[in-house]
């Protein structure tokens, strides 16, 4: 356990790789520090971290990229009451202002699985926001945990009443509704058939399905068929 954010900086930057770190500055917008840590190792120590002592952990932290992640990642491995947990977390999404941050915490949260309808009206709170990563929180929770037959009216209706103007918002969308079809082709094909959503996260969503592996040629043609001009 990290007593000080000296001795973790310390640690973080021992493990990091000047490769990584730079390759990241590419792909992941990031307004703080980048110190080039895998995630597998930001995993390891945020659940360690987590687990012996997470709001000690937690006091530590401040706003590098490994930092704000390390605190997404330790509010999932944690063991703490749900209502903890949501104030945590409205914590972490206040700190979290890239894709990464988002995509990789939320895989950490297997808490929602406990009780998925409860955990819906958390999304849908998020799915109102004005601040797009939050709204993307919303939508990865979806990919993650919702995409079953139970929830894929909810999740198509998600998508058409969001403002998907925000870059990130509007691939997180396509993302979401390209897995639907994965798993649900025919119903997400119905969906796509007479959804309103703007054309180009239409387009996009389109874009992913024909992208995937776990899509045949025949449905990828059917897809195409589908794309609108813009």
């Amino acid at each position: 356990m990290f007593k000080k954010n000296d001795e973790l900086i310390q640690y973080l930057k021992e493990i990091s790789s000047e490769r990584l770190r730079d390759f990241n500055k590419k792909i992941i917008p990031q307004e703080h520090e980048l110190i080039g840590c895998t995630i597998p190792q930001l995993r390891e120590i945020a659940k360690s971290c987590a687990r012996e002592d997470f709001d000690a952990f937690a006091s530590i932290l401040n706003t590098s990229f490994e930092e704000v992640m390390l605190y997404g990642l330790a509010i999932g491995y944690a063991d703490m009451t749900l209502e903890k947990r949501l104030a945590e977390l409205e914590k972490f999404l206040s700190l979290a202002n890239n894709w990464a941050h988002i995509d990789c915490a939320v895989s950490t949260y297997k808490f929602i699985k406990k009780d998925k309808d409860g955990f819906l009206a958390v999304i849908d709170r998020y799915l109102k926001s004005d601040k797009p990563f939050k709204v993307r929180f919303a939508l990865v929770c979806l990919v993650d945990y919702y995409v079953e037959e139970k929830h894929l009216d909810y999740v198509f209706n998600a998508v058409e009443n969001i403002d998907c103007t925000e870059y990130y918002v509007s691939m997180a969308a396509a993302w979401l509704l390209s897995i639907c079809y994965v798993k649900h082709a025919l119903s997400t094909e119905k969906f796509l058939q007479r959804t309103k959503i703007d054309s180009l996260t239409f387009n996009r969503a389109i874009g992913k399905i024909c992208d995937s592996y776990r899509v045949d040629s025949s449905q990828k043609e059917k897809m195409k068929k589908l794309k609108r001009k813009i």
